[in-house]
């Protein structure tokens, strides 16, 4: 696996831009290691600060495609989540720009 801090935070960045593109609000906790990156809020239309959907958002960013590692943090929180925990896989093809996301 080829990872580092530049491709994660491209990767955290365009996952981000996604979940804002459909509607959601997206907070990182990325520093508090709670074992996912990021939550994800669909807003009720009549009252933006009730969520009616939440998603718990772990995101892995290679340089190439391939095997992802779950840190054992990451997989505990998975194995309990109340709710379903997405994992957000993006193989970058360039030093800049994710082109598939899986």
């Amino acid at each position: 696996m080829v990872s580092g801090p530049e491709i994660e935070l491209l990767t955290v960045q365009f996952v981000i831009a996604h979940e804002e593109a459909e509607g959601r609000i997206v907070e990182s906790v990325e520093a508090l290691n709670r074992g996912f990156d990021l939550i994800s809020r669909k807003p009720h239309p009549e009252d933006p600060k009730t969520s009616i959907d939440v998603r718990f958002i772990e995101v892995k960013g290679r340089s190439h495609t391939g095997e992802v590692a779950l840190t054992s943090n990451e997989y505990h929180r998975a194995a309990s989540a109340e709710r379903l925990l997405a994992l957000r896989r993006l193989p970058l093809c360039g030093p800049a720009f994710p082109q598939h996301p899986a």
